[in-house]
């Protein structure tokens, strides 16, 4: 029974997920405004600005999270196997970016544009 509620929600999430957060692909993600409140950026995405630094908390890691505390804890909207299988089908999802796992990286002021710490950049950018 259980299972019956589960694989439709995480299909369901998959593509709720995908239609939310793919800017390139979806007008809906475009639309999406941005919030930010001093060093913390809550919307379109979770970032916060340390220090010429952006730690990025991807929704996919977000949604982990959640899901991890909802199988241990047994409280509200979490307790639902619906709710478990959207949060499962949003990590999904998330994890087919290519740059999901792209958490800590620095930014560079001089042209707006973040770089992912995995890449290499010559000092004479710098």
């Amino acid at each position: 029974m259980d299972l019956l509620t589960f694989l439709p929600a995480t299909l369901l999430g998959y593509k709720l997920f995908n239609l939310v957060t793919d800017e390139e692909k979806s007008r809906i993600a475009r639309k999406i405004p941005q919030i930010k409140v001093w060093r913390l950026q809550i919307s379109p995405s979770i970032r916060i600005f340390v220090r010429g630094r952006i730690i990025h908390l991807h929704h996919w890691l977000s949604l982990s999270i959640l899901l991890t505390f909802s199988i241990f804890l047994n409280m509200g909207f979490l307790d639902y196997m619906f709710t478990k299988g959207l949060m499962f089908g949003g990590v999904i999802q998330g994890l087919t970016f290519p740059d999901f796992k792209d958490v800590f990286y620095r930014n560079d002021y001089r042209n707006n544009t973040s770089i992912p710490s995995t890449t290499k950049v010559s000092k004479e950018t710098s």
